[in-house]
């Protein structure tokens, strides 16, 4: 069962999460905590006037699944406003059902496919995009 969760491609994920570390003036921060675990992802985020991130940092203290969440995050977040950080949540929750994610705009989800039917990993998995999520909600 565990050889299936956590494919080549997760693994690969999980040890390239762009965007370590802190920025020097973000705009918003939050972090998200999964109760099922203990995986936690915080993040700062700078937005321009058209509510854009414009940069982006993370700290990421996650199982592999959460790592790889983080990293694809990371990968396509920059440019991205609330919707379209919502949309990409959504496509996961899509995959994370089971299915296909109809979101080509956050190309890497369907990678989560193989934890569809392990419940238990769906909150760490979703960490990443909830800290965002919550980070721009909270920016003035």
């Amino acid at each position: 069962m565990a050889e299936a969760l956590y494919t080549r491609d997760i693994l690969r994920l999980a040890t390239a999460i762009p965007h370590l570390g802190h920025l020097p003036a973000p705009d918003a921060a939050a972090a998200c905590k999964s109760p099922v675990c203990g995986s936690r992802v915080s993040v700062e985020i700078c937005l321009n006037d058209k509510r854009q991130v414009t940069d982006f940092a993370q700290d990421v203290h996650a199982c592999a699944l959460g790592q790889a969440a983080a990293a694809v995050v990371g990968q396509h977040v920059v440019g991205r406003t609330l919707d379209e950080v919502e949309a990409g949540l959504a496509a996961l929750n899509t995959v994370l059902a089971g299915q296909i994610a109809p979101d080509a705009n956050w190309p890497g989800l369907d990678v989560f496919l193989a934890a569809s039917t392990h419940p238990a990993r769906h909150a760490s998995i979703r960490l990443a995009f909830q800290a965002v999520q919550a980070a721009i909600k909270s920016a003035h």
